[in-house]
């Protein structure tokens, strides 16, 4: 979604902090508590301008973070540490 520059209304859980900066380039909720989410989703519903600068703001980070050598450097390197386990 943040590739096409879609802001995303995710839970404040450790994956999506290393991705998300609320408020700058998408909205963080509190993990379980289905009203904030209900709330945020009405005020991006209710603000498409600023809905659409948190969109951008998303493409930037995934295009200058997260190129296709990037990821498959993190990639190769999760195939790397696995292939050294010895079971």
């Amino acid at each position: 979604s943040m590739a096409n520059g879609t802001p995303v209304i995710a839970s404040r859980v450790p994956p999506i902090l290393e991705i998300i900066s609320h408020q700058v380039n998408g909205i963080l909720c509190r993990p379980g508590r289905p009203a904030d989410l209900t709330r945020n989703i009405r005020l991006a519903w209710e603000d498409p301008i600023g809905t659409a600068a948190l969109g951008a703001a998303a493409r930037q980070r995934i295009e200058s973070h997260f190129t296709w050598k990037q990821s498959g450097e993190l990639l190769r390197g999760c195939y790397e540490s696995i292939a050294t386990l010895s079971y």
